[in-house]
């Protein structure tokens, strides 16, 4: 309470509590019964910045005793929690979710440039056409893939029973033909009217103008929630391959979520370096995915499973990584599905 009061500014104190009416006396900064400051000083501006600051570097205090561990020393910040060190720690999933809302807002900033500002030219793309034909076609939106189908009969009646077959028709009759509303197919087709096609119908007018570069965006932007909800199937794993030694399920995950929260991290840092040097964006990720990360992981694992040898750290860190990736592709479809259906 006392750190938190030299972000206060100057009080002017009371001898009642504002907030419940309490007796307050002169040497009482806070109010003992519900905890408001003594300051009978009206609201100012500069005051009320300075009370927003003084919360947030109060909160800030954990969260930098919780972050430098965490990148300075693999492994000790996990550690450090399941011993009991925690009230100087942010809990491990609220730091995730910390560090989730800073990749989302920089990646938001990042797609906000490329949309905005960047004005990136439009790549020319070589599509096979119905007829074997090769052309050139302007965009990038997945539409391109439609063009070497034809609308027919057989299309039409393979749609009425398989929902794949309703979409691609949809899908080309929206592009082909501007058809804009469900019941334009009805009459053109003479379908009975569903729920799922009028469903399926709006999921084609959505997909008729997007592109794979907002699909990549969207896998991003899905990508905390789908880890945070696929990690703990990877922590069984974990416990499977240390069942020998005395340490918890909920230890386990305290750790996936830390190493995981790394990531983030790591991927916060080279979207920011997209965002400043775009042509450095795909270099700052792969050294990120592919050097960084694995390095932080295998020093994370030695440490915290206290590995005998460095032999036995190396195996047991192929190990789990295959495990992981296995587990990352599942997470992966699983995104674009999210991705898909939530867009």
């Amino acid at each position: 309470m006392e750190n938190h009061l030299r972000h206060l500014p100057k009080l002017e104190k009371g001898d009642t509590c504002l907030n419940c009416g309490s007796p307050l006396q002169d040497k009482d900064n806070f109010c003992p019964r519900c905890g408001q400051v003594n300051d009978t000083k009206r609201l100012s501006f500069v005051d009320w910045i300075k009370e927003i600051l003084g919360d947030f570097f109060a909160y800030d205090s954990r969260l930098s005793n919780s972050l430098i561990p965490l990148l300075k020393n693999p492994g000790q910040l996990s550690i450090d929690y399941i011993k009991g060190q925690r009230a100087s720690h942010i809990h491990p999933i609220r730091l995730y979710l910390v560090v989730s809302f800073i990749l989302f807002f920089f990646t938001s900033i990042e797609s906000w440039k490329t949309e905005y500002t960047d004005n990136p030219t439009i790549k020319n793309l070589e599509v096979i056409d119905s007829d074997k034909e090769i052309k050139k076609i302007e965009g990038s939106s997945i539409d391109i893939a439609f063009d070497s189908i034809k609308i027919n009969d057989t299309l039409a009646n393979n749609s009425k029973n398989n929902y794949t077959d309703r979409f691609l028709l949809f899908m080309l009759e929206i592009k082909r033909n501007n058809i804009k509303t469900y019941d334009e197919i009805l009459d053109k087709y003479n379908f009975e009217k569903r729920l799922i096609d009028k469903y399926i119908f709006k999921k084609a007018l959505d997909y008729s103008t997007f592109s794979t570069d907002k699909l990549g965006e969207l896998i991003y932007e899905k990508l905390p929630i789908v880890s945070f909800i696929f990690l703990p199937f990877f922590v069984i794993f974990l416990n499977l391959f240390h069942r020998k030694k005395d340490i918890l399920y909920l230890e386990h995950l305290v750790f996936a979520f830390h190493v995981q929260t790394v990531l983030f991290l790591l991927l916060t840092i080279s979207t920011i370096i997209g965002i400043f040097l775009v042509s450095a964006d795909d270099m700052a990720s792969s050294i990120t995915l592919f050097l960084i990360f694995p390095i932080y992981l295998f020093l994370a694992l030695k440490k915290f499973y206290k590995y005998s040898s460095i032999k036995k750290a190396i195996f047991m860190f192929i190990t789990l990584n295959s495990v992981y990736i296995i587990v990352a592709l599942l997470a992966f479809f699983a995104n674009i599905l999210f991705a898909f259906f939530s867009y």
